[in-house]
């Protein structure tokens, strides 16, 4: 439990799915601890870009061709401008693509955190997925800032 309100209580919890034939059980809970934070934190909405669903992806498009468009820009500036927004909103929404905010340079995307804690925990570490949970939210009604 994150955020907290008391002696073993939170407002968000954070469930992290792991998997690893490591040996090492206390560094693999510690990264799964760290990712835990991080997700109460970042907030993503998708483990992967795989997992975006084509709906979202193509609402998200549109507004950034509309966008562009409407920058006066030239075609070919507006489908760069496009293809950055759609890079970006990857970063913010995507776990694997978010710059990873617990310890670290500031600068690694979680993704790359998986990889070094691969290597130091001498097995493959991968992310099967996460659920954040927040008090008083329901999944049918928009996410409110915490």
């Amino acid at each position: 439990m994150h955020t907290g309100m008391g002696e073993g209580l939170g407002k968000v919890g954070v469930l992290v799915g792991l998997e690893s034939e490591t040996k090492d059980t206390d560094g693999l809970a510690q990264l799964g601890y760290s990712l835990a934070m991080h997700v109460a934190a970042a907030k993503p909405l998708y483990c992967n870009v795989a997992d975006i669903p084509q709906e979202d992806e193509d609402r998200e498009k549109n507004v950034f061709v509309q966008q562009a468009q409407e920058s006066g820009k030239s075609k070919e500036i507006a489908e760069k401008m496009t293809a950055g927004r759609i890079k970006k909103w990857h970063e913010d929404v995507v776990l694997h693509e978010q710059v990873y905010l617990i310890g670290g340079d500031g600068k690694a995307k979680v993704a790359k955190v998986l990889e070094e804690a691969s290597a130091s925990l001498g097995s493959k570490v991968t992310l099967t997925g996460f659920a954040r949970i927040k008090c008083g939210e329901t999944n049918d009604e928009p996410k409110k800032e915490d």
